[in-house]
């Protein structure tokens, strides 16, 4: 590739991340769970239940008619003739999340199916008919769990519901205690700081208290899945890695003179206003100088929501993917599950085509997802089966089932796709490339013309297990295990990288070098 001493404006671009509280442990959601498969998985999104319209009035099939419980997500459908009921579950508190009456064969089957191993799968969040990821398995059952039957929670605006703070914290303490995927690692410690907390959580607390009550659980997880969303938009969040936008905001305290650790309440507004612009300063001349590999601006081409971008020059090809979600019309989404999964993988699918059809003759591709956040691992999938030339067992994927797992779902991907590319990939990753796109990180790797370079990615694998609280408010946590082909558990460590290079340094970036740009054509 030529490269240029000059920068320019990109034509187009994404929306450059905002600033967020300086305090460790709080972000807005910036990523979608993980999970993925060619057969169909859970997402960052609960997902829809069917709607409740009247179709065609055809009974529900006696088939689905029942009780299906996924106890490794605390889920449990009990279907009856024309109504659908889902409920979440610990061993200890049952709450009734949607009912749906006067529903038909037809609303169920937009969401759900009956697989061979006799199993119901909720497949809409994951994918269409043809092409998805792994999804929750349901296993028929004679009855709602033990906790339903001895009654259901009563929550925010019903009668009998328990407002105070310490049973709402009970109830996160109980989640947490029974799915998320990785206790053992703080083991008893957890479980005292726990006791603590609930300890010095008076009856009386208001929400401040119970929200720094949950902050403090979660920080000695640093899991970036876990999260409690606030009613002011921010989250509740332990980061399993330092994302890019936490190195940049350290460097501007730095170059302000701000001593660390710094709490966002204690910065004056002016501090806070060149911290942003700092940090969107340096999004903006990290992107600038990538797309400045290209040897012309118009030869820069764009998908038209600007997720995907891509070049190529002297025989070298360039593939930017930002995000592992957002593609899709709006229209699609405001329907139900399906809609939303079929019109994404559409979309996908053409933007694909036309990138790999650009990209044809390239010797060589550079493939970008050091700045993805994740999304959804059917959009992984979908990207990841164009340079697969055979079947590819991509990962393997269990849940957390008390003190076990449950069985170990294979996850393999085929050629796929009317363009596909064969040649040498070199994908570039970071402490940055999360979740989803981790997934994808996962299914490329298993591909033996693919070489990593940077550094390894972020280590949040796992699907987001959400569930409101009784008080409304909404969380998040991981719950399952993803693993190589060869059994190999990441988390919290990333996928390795076979050439190692820093990601965006700052003397990389005052040089106006993409240093793992730079490390992949020294390879060709």
């Amino acid at each position: 590739m030529t490269t240029h001493n000059r920068s320019f404006a990109p034509t187009s671009k994404q929306p450059m991340a905002k600033l967020l509280p300086i305090a460790a442990t709080v972000l807005l959601c910036a990523c979608g769970g993980g999970g993925g498969g060619s057969n169909s998985s859970n997402s960052s999104n609960t997902g829809n239940t069917p709607d409740n319209t009247t179709g065609n009035n055809d009974s529900i099939a006696a088939q689905y008619q029942g009780t299906w419980l996924a106890e490794a997500y605390g889920s449990a459908f009990k279907i009856e003739d024309d109504s659908l009921a889902l409920y979440r579950f610990t061993n200890n508190y049952c709450f009734l999340e949607e009912q749906f009456s006067q529903i038909d064969n037809e609303d169920v089957q937009r969401a759900l199916r009956i697989n061979d191993s006799g199993q119901m799968e909720w497949y809409s969040q994951n994918g269409d008919a043809d092409f998805g990821a792994p999804s929750h398995p349901y296993n028929a059952a004679s009855d709602l769990p033990a906790a339903c039957l001895d009654g259901l929670e009563p929550v925010l605006g019903q009668a009998g519901y328990d407002n105070s703070a310490a049973y709402v914290y009970d109830v996160f303490r109980d989640i947490f205690s029974q799915y998320f995927v990785d206790l053992e690692k703080v083991g008893a410690t957890w479980h005292s700081l726990a006791d603590e907390l609930r300890y010095q959580l008076p009856e009386s607390a208001d929400d401040d208290g119970l929200i720094a009550a949950l902050d403090a659980l979660l920080a000695p997880l640093a899991d970036t899945h876990n999260y409690v969303e606030l009613p002011n938009g921010q989250s509740l969040r332990s980061f399993t890695k330092p994302t890019l936008d936490q190195v940049l905001i350290s460097e501007a305290l730095q170059l302000l003179g701000i001593t660390t650790p710094v709490n966002a309440n204690d910065l004056t507004s002016q501090q806070i206003d060149d911290i942003t612009y700092y940090v969107d300063s340096e999004l903006e001349l990290i992107e600038a100088i990538t797309l400045n590999y290209a040897e012309q601006p118009e030869d820069i081409q764009r998908s038209d929501n600007g997720l995907v971008t891509w070049f190529s020059n002297q025989g070298i090809g360039y593939l930017h993917i930002a995000a592992m979600t957002g593609y899709g019309d709006d229209d699609a989404a405001e329907l139900d599950d399906l809609a939303s999964t079929e019109s994404a993988i559409d979309h996908i699918d053409a933007i694909m085509d036309q990138a790999l059809t650009d990209l044809a003759d390239v010797s060589a591709l550079i493939i970008d997802v050091r700045t993805n956040g994740g999304g959804n691992d059917y959009i992984s999938l979908a990207i990841a089966s164009r340079f697969a030339q055979q079947d590819v067992l991509a990962y393997r994927k269990q849940a957390r089932l008390g003190s076990a797992r449950t069985e170990p779902m294979d996850v393999v991907i085929s050629p796929r796709g009317n363009m596909t590319y064969a040649g040498p990939v070199y994908l570039l990753v970071s402490p940055n490339t999360v979740s989803a796109a981790e997934t994808f990180t996962l299914a490329m790797s298993a591909m033996s013309q693919v070489t990593l370079v940077g550094e390894a990615t972020h280590g949040a694998f796992s699907d987001v297990l959400e569930w409101t609280l009784p008080n409304g408010l909404h969380i998040g946590l991981s719950n399952e295990f993803y693993l190589t082909p060869e059994g190999q558990w990441l988390e919290g460590q990333g996928v390795p990288v076979d050439i190692t290079v820093p990601s965006f340094s700052l003397e990389a970036r005052a040089n106006h070098q993409d240093d793992a740009i730079e490390a992949v054509l020294e390879q060709l």
